[in-house]
């Protein structure tokens, strides 16, 4: 089949990671003018649509999709490790912001997650029906997080 690369590569000090449906998560470390070399590759996570988030040296988004159903993970950004897979825990499709040490991901279906961003475990800190199907991401501004769906732009006033 076709070599897919939807997800946005994610450029960091000298690192380049990117990832596609067939290949998995691949990172690239640039050593010099004209030089680079394979970092890692995680050939297990295949992120295919959304792209991941990067907080504290840790990616956090959609790993491998079977069916309708696809995987949240954590990978150590260093290594390529799978720190953690909360299997099968979305639909399709989820746009992944980071906000602080907090993840907002919202489903295609408008369910909008709040995640703790650790390292150490899946840690769903609650979740609302944000707005109807999109495919669309959040924003966030001055405490205020903005969603769009097929008919409206909705805006949250986040608290702690």
């Amino acid at each position: 089949g076709a070599k897919r690369h939807t997800v946005t590569p994610i450029l960091t000090g000298d690192s380049v990671w990117v990832s596609s449906h067939n290949q998995g998560q691949i990172k690239t470390r640039v050593s010099g003018r004209g030089k680079a070399g394979n970092a890692w590759t995680n050939a297990k996570v295949k992120t295919m649509l959304a792209t991941p988030v990067l907080v504290g040296g840790h990616l956090y988004g959609l790993g491998t999709t079977a069916g309708k159903n696809t995987d949240f993970v954590c990978v150590d950004f260093e290594t390529g490790e799978e720190k953690w897979n909360q299997s099968r825990s979305f639909a399709d499709y989820a746009s992944i912001i980071a906000v602080g040490d907090k993840l907002l991901a919202l489903n295609s279906n408008g369910e909008l997650r709040m995640i703790k961003a650790n390292p150490e475990k899946y840690e769903e800190l609650g979740r609302v029906q944000a707005c109807g199907k999109t495919w669309s991401f959040p924003a966030f501004a001055d405490g205020v997080l903005y969603v769009r769906d097929e008919r409206q732009i909705l805006a949250m006033k986040l608290v702690e």
